[in-house]
This record gives structure tokens, C-alpha cells and sequence, in this order.
């Protein structure tokens, strides 16, 4: 199963966030190897001058950034703050051989830490921190939305309780540690306490925002920043502009730190570089077989040491290395479309769970699919622009290959598949764009002249089509953008 997610991420960037999950109608087949492909067209106006001649392949790489994350298991904020009791005390946190929530994981590892502190109950312990600090953010955002969803209806107040009863119960963890562990482990708990706290009031605030009884959400909130500062945590302050800058800047840092086990590890390398080789030595052969044949046929007619032989050997000679290049040029384009420029290798804790292949290429509209074109459905004006400049179509594919089994073996969670995150930015495509405000004259009912400021906008058009084992899904977006940056975004399919 796929899902797509796409948001503006900046003034010049567009991020794309995929699903890669395995179908839930079906037995699940652990073994299973999984493949997903996507393909991506762009079609850029002519105006904008994006062709193979200014917009190189390493000019594109260098504009999109890939990232590779597992999808975050899925717990009701419920079940964070009730499920699995465990004893804990500021000196004292108990074993439950039967955990199966977050905070059952996070208390095993705890426990293992404090009474058999080996390297390998240090990396556990902090990625059970990371993992219970990802899951709690995903939890809060789903309970986020369904009290928006409800509106005046919402349960305010249960989120409330749910919220203090996770923080307390993470806080009295943190408090067992700081006794019987070296500062520097303890901090990995405390970095995760300061984090849950930061997104408990980011949501706080969010639903401030969308209640019909602000009133006790404001006297929660305030009871939120009085518990932070009690924990030893920074807050911000009205008019301490340096201190609220460094504040935000520690929060950024956290949420890296906490996604990190979440996040992929990916070793990139050029792709299909044997192939090429094998392509290259074929080119030089074929070249060589000719320029030997030349020289055979012209010696048996004309003999050793004579003018012909001489002038047929320096002619084959020439054309030798231009067949060469010829041959090489070919399969170069042949391999654009069948092979891939990179290979990513995907692993999670040391463990390679599958790979990311990438490929890149300008090419002309006849080989851009029927159904693609349609889905493209341009507009009359656009054709006619075509019949003079034709669109420069940006083609970007994605291939990968993933294995379950050894996904699901790397946590104790259960992992539904991974995430593709896509950002590419548009600021090479502004360079050739007009001024993005025209100023035009305008006579109004009054008939007096005003002036009317028009932005100058351009459209640039995304056809993505993904394909896996169950289904095929494609998408059609259109981007807004001027010379200022992206205008606007829209799904029109």
C-alpha cells in the first residue's frame, strides 16, 4: 500500500512524503521481498530555458535530497499513558517480561541499564528513548486531529490527563536513572523528557487555537510551563530575544537526536558501474574489429609497405575512434532509460535491509507514456506554446527493493514499512523568470487611469506514478512559482 503526503517546504522547496507499507487486506508474508517504483515527469515551461544543455544531471542530484525512515509504530496516546504498569520510584524501576507498549519497552530497558550496564543495554536503552519519544509524537498528533475533527466536542480535558500522566510516569524514570547512572547516560533520558514537554506544549497551544473552552486549556497550558520549568527546562520569555533564539535552536537539535533511530542509514554509490565498463569495452571492440578488417582487406589487395595499405590504415585509424564513440554514446542513452545513476544501500542497527536505485534524465515527449500525456492534460494555450517551444520534461525514477523480514527483525516494535522523503528545491528553474510584479494602466467606471499590479506567475506541472506488487497509484500536482519562490501548490487528480 502507498500513501503520498506534499507540502511546501520553504520559500524555493517542495517536500513529498511517501508511504511504503505492506497491504493489510491480505496474510501478511514476513519473508516477502517488496519492490516500489516511482516515477516522476516535470514539465517545465520553455520559457524557463531547463534542457540537457543547462540543467545537467549532477546539477539535478544536487538540487533533491532523499531520506529513508521507518514508518513509526502506531500506539494511541492511551496506550502510552495505561498500558503496561510497571513499578517505578525515583530509586527503584521494575522488569516486565511481557511489554508490548512504549513505556513497557523503555521501563525493560531502564531496568537493563541500571543492573547490567553493558554497551549493549546503552545502545538499547537510548534507542528505546528515541523510539518512545517518535511514537509519543505521533500519538499526539493523531489525538490532535481528532479533537479538531470534533471540535466544541472534544474531550479537552481526557487529553489533559493522558498528556500529565505520560510525563510524570517518563519524569519518574528519569529520576531512577539520575541515581544510579553516570550523568552522561542519564542525559540521554533527560533529552527525551525536554523533548515529549516541547511537543506536549507545541499540540497544547494548536488546540488553544482550535477549542471552544480556551479558558481550560489556557490554565492547562500554564500549568504545562510551570511543570517544564520545575523539571530544570528552558522557557521562553518575553523580550529575551538571545535566550529564545538558543532555545529554538536546542529544540531543533533534540528532534533530530529523537528521529535519528527512525531514519535509514544510507550508503550512496554510482549505480550499474560494471555494466558501463562491460558497454565501453564492447564500443572498443566493435571499433577495433572494424579497423582491423581495413587493414586485412587493403594488405591481401595491395600487399606490405604500399601507399594504399598506408593511407587505409591512418583512414581506419580515424573512424575507429569515432565508431568508438558512437557505440559508447549509445549505449550511454540506452543505459539513461534502463539502468540507474545511484544505488543507495538501506540498513537499519548494521543491518542492510534493502537498497534505493535513482535515475535521471531530459527527454522529448515521445517517450514520455500515452497515459501520462493525458494525465498531464494540458490546456489550449499550452499546446499552442508547444507548437513553437516544446515543455522540457524532467524525468526522475526511483526503484526500491526492500526486505521485510529483516526490517521487522531490527525492533521489537512491529514496522509497517519505510518512509521516501523527496525535497527538491526549485531555485535553478527562478534564474530565467521575468519580474514577478507588472504594474498595467486601467480605466475604471469613473473613467479615470489607475494602475494595477499583476504577478507574473509560471506553472509547473508534477505527474507522479507509483507502482508495487498490489497496485498502481499516479498523481498529478500543480506548483505556482515567480521569481520570489513558490506561490502555491495543488493536487489536481
Amino acid at each position: 500500500m502507498v500513501k503520498i503526503r506534499t507540502r511546501i517546504h520553504d520559500k524555493f522547496s517542495l517536500e513529498f512524503k511517501i508511504w511504503h507499507m505492506q497491504e493489510n487486506n491480505r496474510k501478511a508474508d514476513s519473508r516477502r521481498i517488496r519492490k516500489y517504483r516511482l516515477e516522476s515527469w516535470i514539465f517545465v515551461p520553455a520559457t524557463l530555458d531547463i534542457n540537457a544543455l543547462t540543467y545537467s544531471r549532477e546539477h539535478f542530484y544536487s538540487d533533491i535530497t532523499n531520506y529513508y525512515r521507518a514508518i513509526t509504530p502506531v500506539y494511541t496516546l492511551e496506550e502510552m499513558a495505561y498500558g503496561d504498569k510497571c513499578t517505578v520510584s525515583e530509586t527503584k524501576v521494575s522488569f516486565n517480561p511481557n511489554a508490548g507498549s512504549p513505556f513497557g519497552y523503555l521501563s525493560n530497558a531502564v531496568y537493563n541499564l541500571i543492573n547490567y550496564p553493558t554497551e549493549e543495554n546503552v545502545s538499547e536503552y537510548e534507542y528505546q528513548i528515541k523510539m518512545f519519544c517518535a511514537i509519543f509524537k505521533s500519538a499526539l498528533r493523531e489525538r490532535y486531529n481528532a479533537l479538531k475533527a470534533n471540535g466544541g466536542a472534544a474531550d479537552f480535558e481526557g487529553f489533559r490527563n493522558d498528556l500529565f500522566v505520560i510525563l510524570k510516569n517518563y519524569a519518574l524514570l528519569c529520576d531512577c536513572l539520575k541515581n544510579n547512572v553516570k550523568a552522561a547516560l542519564y542525559n540521554y533520558c533527560s533529552f527525551g523528557e525536554e523533548f515529549i514537554i516541547n511537543l506536549s506544549e507545541s499540540y497544547s497551544y494548536k488546540i488553544y487555537e482550535v477549542s471552544n473552552s480556551s479558558k481550560s486549556v489556557a490554565e492547562w497550558l500554564l500549568e504545562l510551563g510551570r511543570y517544564k520549568e520545575s523539571r530544570g527546562y528552558g522557557v521562553l520569555k518575553e523580550g529575551d530575544d538571545k535566550k529564545n533564539a538558543n532555545l529554538l535552536h536546542r529544540w531543533g537539535v533534540l528532534k533530530k537526536y529523537v528521529e535519528s533511530d527512525l531514519f535509514l542509514s544510507a550508503d550512496k554509490r554510482k549505480s550499474g558501474v560494471l555494466k558501463e565498463q562491460v558497454y565501453y569495452s564492447i564500443a572498443a571492440g566493435l571499433s577495433m574489429i572494424f579497423a582491423t578488417a581495413v587493414a586485412f582487406t587493403f594488405q591481401q589487395k595491395y600487399g606490405n609497405f604500399t601507399m594504399p595499405l598506408f593511407v587505409a590504415l591512418v583512414v581506419s585509424y580515424m573512424l575507429k575512434d569515432r565508431i568508438k564513440e558512437l557505440v559508447r554514446s549509445a549505449f550511454s542513452s540506452n543505459r539513461k532509460i534502463k539502468y540507474f545513476d545511484n544505488k543507495t544501500l538501506l540498513g537499519v542497527k548494521d543491518t542492510i535491509i534493502g537498497y534505493s536505485r535513482e535515475g535521471f534524465d531530459i527527454i522529448p515527449q515521445s517517450k514520455v507514456p500515452q497515459e501520462i500525456m493525458e494525465i498531464r492534460n494540458r490546456s489550449f494555450i499550452v499546446d499552442a506554446e508547444n507548437r513553437i517551444n516544446n515543455e522540457s520534461i524532467l524525468f526522475y525514477r526511483n526503484l526500491i527493493r526492500l526486505d521485510q523480514k529483516k526490517l521487522e527483525e531490527t525492533s521489537e516494535y512491529k514496522i509497517e514499512g519505510i518512509n521516501e522523503i523527496l525535497m527538491l528545491n526549485l531555485s535553478s528553474f527562478v534564474k530565467k523568470m521575468d519580474n514577478p510584479q507588472n504594474v498595467y494602466k486601467l480605466c475604471n467606471a469613473e473613467k479615470e487611469f489607475v494602475e494595477v499590479s499583476v504577478k507574473k506567475i509560471y506553472y509547473i506541472n508534477f505527474v507522479l506514478r507509483i507502482s508495487w506488487d498490489e497496485g498502481v497509484f499516479c498523481q498529478r500536482y500543480r506548483v505556482v512559482m515567480n521569481r520570489d519562490g513558490i506561490v502555491s501548490m495543488e493536487s489536481l487528480m
